[in-house]
């Protein structure tokens, strides 16, 4: 049997490949779950191309140094709202760092996420992902938002589920094709189970 990373590997090289060809340049914060969507594009070459920062602010000092100082407002930090301000947040650290980009698009990603925590989970809790892009054209900014509810069975699947709608994110951002139900870790582990 083949290890399960080498048959991982095209898929997210096909991803690379695609944001490399985007014209994006992205800093993105993941305030907890979908963050392996982003190592698994680490595992490829290319990354640098499209990828300025990367962040997982998951304490809320963290995350407040990022969105802003939000503790003491008795702040939600999983809501639309949050990923707004994660990239936002992301876009103006981009712009303070990445001088030279040339015609890339910058772009500031934010994710936020209440996944499982385990078996002893109170019943009925909300299990919800909040995606938001922020870029810049001519002066004006655009965003773009979406959320998704996880249906895994287990933490470690709804991570596998929010990293693959990540990917289907930023792909979906930069203009070109991703089926996040093709996340070839789900595939593995679905076809031994």
């Amino acid at each position: 049997m083949s290890h399960p990373q080498a048959q991982t590997m095209p898929a997210f090289q096909e991803i690379v490949d695609e944001l490399s060809e985007s014209g994006m340049l992205l800093s993105i914060a993941v305030a907890g779950g979908g963050a392996s969507g982003i190592t698994d594009l680490l595992s490829c070459s290319g990354c640098s191309k499209f990828l300025a920062d990367f962040q997982v602010p998951y304490g809320k000092g963290a995350f407040d140094d990022i969105a802003g100082h939000l503790m003491d407002l008795d702040y939600k930090y999983v809501t639309q709202d949050a990923a707004y301000r994660l990239a936002r947040g992301m876009f103006k650290q981009q712009v303070r760092r990445e001088h030279n980009v040339g015609d890339k698009i910058r772009v500031g990603v934010g994710v936020t996420s209440k996944l499982m925590t385990g078996p002893d989970e109170r019943k009925g809790r909300e299990h919800v992902v909040y995606f938001c892009a922020v870029l810049n054209f001519g002066g004006t900014e655009v965003k773009t938002e979406t959320s998704i509810t996880p249906r895994g069975s287990s933490r470690f699947v709804q991570e596998r589920e929010t990293a693959g709608a990540l990917l289907a994110f930023l792909t979906t951002v930069a203009g070109v094709a991703c089926n996040s139900s093709n996340d070839p870790i789900l595939q593995i582990l679905n076809s031994s189970a």
